[in-house]
Order: structure tokens, then C-alpha cells, then sequence
């Protein structure tokens, strides 16, 4: 059964109308192959409403749009799509009792290129003492990599503060890299590398290897189902 949500979001759509195009409209920043890989309903085979609800829920996790629907004229599929603001200022802040409260600026870019890549630029400083401790980042990740299943989130974080309860000048540089590849439905494999570079002190890498299960009906709205992660890292 279907709720009258999913049916307001399917127009002229018979279950079983066999498809002969599919087009999109409202793709305006997006690329059409960041939408054509998400979909379940194919030309030439039948329209599934089940389908385009689970193709919904995946087009939904890219959080790319605020509105996704399909119209039908005869066999002819139209997506429909509304897309979210490109960039997006936001204030940036953290607590933690070695550096108090820290307030900052960032800015997003939401889908570069328009390849689904998230970037994100961030400066936060101490309030007390103004400006003493300064922390700058730069976040990117995408669900794929050339066209592969591969997710990946980079981060650069680089912190000059003095950390009051080891007492010493923390002045270091961080590169971090996270994969996720979708070797099976439901099962991925991770892998994570990462380097600390600490001034007056060394070099710390860091490697990791571990898998996931994924049992959710959405990532980025989960309703349903259960998720495991199962990580060994090594530092050092």
C-alpha cells in the first residue's frame, strides 16, 4: 500500500505503463548522470510506483532537492525536480574545555561542479582570549568517485592554540581521509588514512580498515532499520 504523499508525487503515472524516455526538469546546477544513477525505473520495462518511492528515498539522501516528483505522458517519464541553494553561510562554533567556546564563520558549497561534491570552508577563534586560538578547515565529500560506488570525505584541519591542560602550544596540521565502498547492497567496506603533523614534536599516521552494515530506508531520513560499523584502527 502507498500513502496519498507518494501518489501526489507520481502524475499520470499507470503502475505497469511500460517506459519508452526518460527526461529531467529542474536540473539547473545538477548534472543528469548524478540523477540517472540513483533510479530503479528503466526505459523500456514497467513503471513501478514502489520503485520511484525507493528511487525517492535515494535522490532524497543526495540532499540536492526540495522537491522530487515524476509525471507521466503515455510512456514518457518526466522527473521533476527542485533544487536546494548552491552555497550556503552559516555561523561555526564548538565548546571544549581545553580552548572554551570558539565562534567562527563557514561556507558551503553544496554540489561542485555539479558532481554531488559537498565543500565546506571553515574559520573558528577563541572569545576569551580574543582571537588566541585559531582552528582553520576545509571539509569535501561525495557518494562517488568517477563514477564509482565509492564514497569519500576528506578534512584539513589546521590548529594554532595553547592547550591549557597539557600545557603546550598546540600547533599542528591534520589531513584525514574516510572511503566507503557499497561492495554488496547493504554491506560496504571502509577504509580511513590520516596524518598529524605536530610541530617541535613528529609525524603521527593513522590507518584503519572495517566494514559496515547498512539495513536503513534513508540516510538522511531514516525511518527504519539498523546500521552496524565494525572499525580497526591503528595509530601510530
Amino acid at each position: 500500500l502507498f500513502s496519498g504523499a507518494a501518489f501526489a508525487d507520481v502524475a499520470g503515472c499507470p503502475e505497469g505503463t511500460v517506459i519508452s524516455s526518460i527526461q529531467f526538469e529542474g536540473l539547473e546546477h545538477t548534472k543528469p548522470r548524478v540523477v540517472e544513477r540513483e533510479l530503479l525505473n528503466k526505459v523500456g520495462v514497467p513503471f513501478s510506483v514502489e520503485k520511484f518511492e525507493a528511487e525517492k528515498r535515494r535522490l532524497q539522501d543526495l540532499d540536492l532537492f526540495t522537491e522530487i516528483s515524476v509525471g507521466c505522458e503515455g510512456g514518457n517519464l518526466t522527473y521533476h525536480f527542485k533544487e536546494i541553494f548552491r552555497w550556503s553561510p552559516s555561523p561555526a562554533g564548538t565548546e571544549t574545555d581545553r580552548d572554551g567556546l570558539m565562534i567562527g564563520l563557514a561556507l558551503a558549497n553544496l554540489n561542485v561542479f555539479g558532481e554531488d561534491i559537498r565543500a565546506e570552508v571553515q574559520y573558528r577563534t577563541s572569545t576569551d582570549p580574543f582571537l588566541e586560538n585559531n582552528e582553520y578547515a576545509f571539509y569535501a565529500s561525495s557518494p562517488y568517485l568517477f563514477g564509482l560506488p565509492l564514497g569519500w570525505n576528506f578534512e584539513f584541519l589546521r590548529t594554532d592554540s595553547y592547550d591549557d591542560i597539557h600545557g603546550y602550544q598546540d600547533d599542528s596540521w591534520l589531513v584525514d581521509l574516510d572511503v566507503d565502498y557499497e561492495m554488496l547492497p547493504h554491506l560496504s567496506l571502509l577504509g580511513t588514512v590520516a596524518g598529524r603533523e605536530l610541530k617541535i614534536a613528529a609525524f603521527l599516521p593513522e590507518f584503519g580498515f572495517g566494514f559496515a552494515f547498512d539495513f536503513r530506508d534513508s540516510k538522511l531520513d531514516t525511518r527504519r532499520g539498523v546500521y552496524y560499523e565494525y572499525m580497526l584502527t591503528h595509530v601510530g
